[in-house]
C-alpha cells in the first residue's frame, strides 16, 4: 500500500528543506528513511513507517513489518532514522541485534533485549 504524507510540513522543496547540506546524507549508501513506528502490545515495534530514499522519498512511504526491515537489513539494505524538528533532521543508522535468538532493531549496538530506534514518534 502506498501512502502520500508530508513528514515535514515546512518542506517546500528538495533539497532546499534540510537546516544544512551536511543536516542529510543523500548518497546512495542510504536505501530507506524511517519516521515513525508502531508498537504491538509487548513494547515491540511491531511496524514502522519506511521512505525510499530518492528524490520524492517525503511524500512516498509504506507501512513495514518488523521482520521486513529486519530482512532489508540482513539483506545489505540502509535505513536510517529522520525527524522533524523544524525542519527535516537525519537520525542513526537502524541496525538488528542479536540477543538470545532473537532480532531487535537499534540505533546503538548494545547488546539489549529490546528494540530502542531513539526517539523516533509513534503513529
Amino acid at each position: 500500500m502506498r501512502h502520500i504524507l508530508r513528514i515535514c510540513p515546512s518542506v517546500k522543496v528538495y533539497p532546499s528543506y534540510f537546516h544544512n547540506k551536511e543536516d542529510i546524507n543523500m548518497s546512495n549508501s542510504i536505501n530507506y528513511w524511517v519516521s515513525k513506528k508502531r508498537n504491538d502490545s509487548a513494547g515491540r515495534i511491531a511496524y514502522l513507517k519506511v521512505h525510499k530514499a530518492n528524490d520524492n522519498w517525503l511524500n512516498d512511504w509504506t507501512n513495514w513489518s518488523r521482520q521486513e526491515v529486519v530482512n532489508g537489513i540482513q539483506n545489505g539494505k540502509v535505513f536510517y532514522t529522520v525527524y522533524d524538528s523544524n525542519g527535516c533532521k537525519q537520525g542513526s543508522k537502524i541496525n538488528v541485534i542479536r540477543v538470545n535468538n532473537t532480532d531487535y532493531l537499534r540505533t546503538d549496538s548494545n547488546l539489549i533485549a529490546k528494540d530502542n530506534l531513539d526517539n523516533l514518534p509513534d503513529f
